[in-house]
């Protein structure tokens, strides 16, 4: 049984069956258990996901959190609360389970997750995938930097080490150097207590985005197309001009859920005159819109 943990709140509550979906191409029901962690949503949204769940016949465990648990942590940029809602996976998730998989709530699957979720962990805190050069970190910077929107977390092992304890240590005792705050003080607690995968089980927008084209014109080997699609830029495939290779594949399993119905943010007369508009000259033409919109 393959447990797969997605965090969210109501912003990208919306996306949980899209995940669920693009798992299902690939496995069966009975072969998948997922848990979602969740701040209070909208009545609306909750019973669209549960509708979504029941019609599917998936195994689906839900946890309400509390913001209050986080008050005391950063908001930077436009990340919120809830990008420190792994950490409470440890805690909420059944003794009985030894590892998960966490998936960011922008991701879709793209092929059978077998490989990923019986690599054999020997006492390390998860399986991850590279992700550029963290200067930001300073003196703290690990060898090795890791995107945390995928990883095969040893349950036990963030149990044992208190690892939620240590990055909140972190995060309130280094804010300065923080970017990304809760994948920042997980590379510098797990740094060096991980297993690194190869790309194509998180394959985000700081790898290669002519690659995802040539994936798409059947150009690439089977064996190295992306397993994991990582929508880990500013413009994800619900907002207007995103330019993602992926994202007629994002809406078209959309579509298949629930949430169906969903209508693409940022589309207006302003956004597509602010998007069509060089990227250099726009904080000068419309500086407004760029306090607002998020860049591509």
């Amino acid at each position: 049984m393959i447990h797969i943990v997605c965090c969210t709140d109501e912003n990208y509550a919306f996306n949980f069956p899209v995940i669920a979906q693009s798992v299902l191409q690939h496995h069966s029901a009975d072969e998948v258990s997922f848990h979602l962690l969740h701040s209070p949503l909208e009545p609306l949204t909750l019973k669209k996901i549960e509708r979504y769940a029941a019609d599917k016949g998936l195994q689906f465990s839900r946890y309400l959190l509390d913001d209050v648990v986080f008050a005391d942590l950063p908001e930077i940029g436009y990340f919120t609360i809830a990008i420190y809602y792994r950490l409470m996976i440890p805690e909420l998730i059944s003794p009985k389970i030894e590892k998960v998989l966490y998936l960011d709530m922008d991701v879709i699957v793209e092929g059978r997750l077998d490989t990923l979720w019986n690599e054999e962990m020997s006492g390390k805190a998860a399986v991850v995938v590279e992700d550029g050069a963290p200067k930001h970190l300073a003196r703290h910077s690990p060898a090795r930097y890791f995107n945390s929107g995928v990883m095969l977390i040893n349950l036990d092992y963030w149990r044992r080490e208190d690892v939620k304890r240590k990055a909140i240590d972190f995060m309130q005792q280094n804010p300065d150097v923080l970017r990304f705050p809760d994948q920042d003080a997980l590379n510098v607690v797990l740094q060096k207590d991980v297993i690194f995968f190869p790309e194509k089980w998180n394959y985000h927008l700081n790898l290669d985005r002519h690659f995802l084209k040539n994936v798409l014109k059947g150009k690439v080997p089977a064996e190295n197309k992306p397993v994991i699609v990582h929508f880990n830029q500013k413009l994800k495939p619900w907002m207007y001009h995103c330019k993602h290779p992926y994202r007629f594949r994002y809406w078209d399993l959309l579509r298949q859920t629930t949430f169906g119905d969903y209508r693409m943010k940022n589309k207006s007369f302003s956004s597509f005159v602010f998007y069509n508009t060089p990227r250099p000259l726009r904080s000068k033409l419309w500086p407004r819109l760029a306090a607002k919109l998020p860049q591509n």
